[in-house]
């Protein structure tokens, strides 16, 4: 597994979806064929709207994982690559970003 990715999960692997080899496990494999499948019938069917819809929440789903994992690596003070920069005021930067998901997903 490349060092980048040996982070101290339980397991002692990335979260569980790689493997010791570096390949994708079948949770996420499954998660792809799913969401392409969803994609393909929206676009073939000519549900614009719905495709807009399902891809937005996608971006604003990663978008708030991205925020709350910001907040968790701070706490956790996990530093894969050396000293992690200390940006000031990153849990209101990050409470800021995961509201702002929030209203855009309401």
């Amino acid at each position: 597994m490349p060092a980048n990715l040996a982070l101290p999960f339980p397991g002692g692997n990335a979260g569980g979806d790689f493997g010791s080899d570096g390949s994708i496990g079948r949770a996420a494999i499954l998660g792809i064929f799913m969401f392409t499948g969803v994609e393909t019938a929206l676009a073939v069917s000519g549900s614009f709207t719905a495709l807009a819809i399902v891809a937005a929440l996608a971006c604003v789903m990663v978008y708030f994982i991205g925020c709350a994992a910001a907040l968790r690596l701070r706490a956790t003070n996990i530093a894969v690559a050396g000293t992690p920069v200390r940006i000031p005021g990153l849990p209101l930067i990050a409470a800021i970003g995961i509201g702002s998901m929030l209203w855009v997903t309401a």
